[in-house]
């Protein structure tokens, strides 16, 4: 592998260790400081992923220029901000929480809209080994990483696993670094008008967008939080949270090695159908009767079924952006389009959130739950409808 590639790789892996901090352990203490309030949290991912698309639309015009490194390195030292404030703030950061939301939020916008674009850049003959090699080590680190930061905040406090994230960044920030920007033959500004008038007749990328909407309504929106909250109200600590995330990452491990292995493309249809069904039934079941047993099977259940959702689409994404429109002239453009769709998603399913926060009665809550399930729903139809897309584009390809 190439070092560009291996900077790349380890990036992605330090991410994922992050990620698991702040989607995990940071929620934990945030609802530890609120009394088990999720409003405060809501409101932080409004600012988060307002400030998100807001820097992805800013600084979209500088994808296409040898500037964009600076942008990634700009994102990491805002990573490394956000996480000083944080172990300087501790029990304040309630005061303060609409602006880590924004800080965050800039940092995710400046770093993804960058990153993306190089990892589509990896030649062809090489993209599995490195999504193969990635996932091989992000399924033993999200086994360990978890029990680590669970042991650590359970017996040292918040502050420890802080510091250690910290770490983590400033290494992230020496490998930006090392990465070494390729040459861009032929530098323009990113032309989102000019791109919509190139896609609005093209049902392939267009489905693929509204895929990005579906994951922003669940995995990559509230949904996942929620399930996190579940799972911290029910086990009440650290340490519990730490080891039922290393187990679920098990799971999630061994459902990727099944699809690896087991999985054909002609199949993706009836496990985007079923997978999404049985997430819809033990939803509703955990809603009925929440308790340790049903959060657990739920999340065993959602375990399989997202690592199935998210492999296929990211398949599926892959092959739009690929596409004879998308490839050599409007790849940038595909990706800041692809964050804006996820983005609306986003603030759809975090403004349920807030009025589930809102809610004082056992009906309000049900109604405000539900919408979760007709998310999933929507996510489900969107996806067979992309791989009816996909299906055909390929077949067309092949002949």
């Amino acid at each position: 592998m190439k070092k560009n590639m291996i900077c790349l790789m380890l990036m992605r892996i330090l991410k994922k260790a992050i990620n698991i901090f702040t989607d995990s352990f940071f929620v934990l203490y945030f609802m530890q400081l609120t009394n088990n309030n999720i409003l405060p949290l809501g409101i932080y991912y409004l600012f988060l992923y307002s400030a998100l698309i807001v820097s992805v639309l800013i600084v979209k015009n500088f994808l296409k220029s040898k500037k964009r490194i600076w942008l990634l390195r700009t994102g990491v030292v805002l990573n490394f901000i956000y996480f000083l404030i944080i172990l300087l703030l501790r029990e304040n950061i309630i005061k303060f929480a609409w602006l880590l939301g924004i800080l965050y939020g800039i940092e995710e916008g400046l770093y993804y809209s960058v990153f993306n674009v190089y990892e589509s850049e990896i030649k062809k003959d090489k993209i599995k080994e490195y999504i193969g090699n990635y996932n091989a080590i992000c399924s033993v680190i999200s086994v360990i990483i978890p029990l680590v930061f669970g042991s650590i905040m359970s017996y040292s406090g918040f502050g420890k696993c802080t510091f250690i994230v910290l770490l983590l960044v400033i290494i992230k920030i020496i490998i930006t670094i090392i990465y070494n920007e390729i040459s861009i033959p032929k530098q323009r500004i990113v032309n989102l008008k000019k791109y919509f008038n190139k896609i609005k007749k093209n049902k392939l990328v267009l489905r693929a967008h509204f895929v990005s909407i579906g994951n922003g309504l669940t995995y990559s929106g509230a949904f996942n939080i929620l399930i996190t909250i579940y799972i911290i109200r029910i086990f009440k600590n650290s340490f519990s949270l730490g080891i039922l995330t290393s187990i679920f990452s098990i799971v999630t491990a061994f459902a990727s090695f099944l699809f690896a292995k087991y999985v054909k493309r002609y199949k993706y249809k009836k496990i985007i159908i079923f997978s999404n069904l049985l997430v819809i039934i033990f939803l509703l079941i955990m809603m009925i009767k929440c308790n340790s047993i049903t959060i657990v099977l739920f999340n065993f259940i959602q375990s399989f079924a997202k690592t199935y959702a998210s492999l296929i689409n990211e398949n599926n994404l892959i092959v739009a952006a690929n596409s004879k429109d998308i490839k050599n002239v409007f790849k940038e453009e595909y990706y800041v389009t692809h964050e804006i769709f996820i983005y609306i998603g986003r603030v759809i399913s975090y403004f349920a959130f807030c009025l589930l926060a809102l809610s004082n009665n056992v009906i309000f809550t049900n109604i405000v739950m539900m919408s979760f399930v007709i998310f999933l729903i929507i996510r489900m139809i969107i996806s067979l409808n992309l791989q009816k897309s996909i299906d055909i584009y390929e077949n067309n390809n092949n002949t």
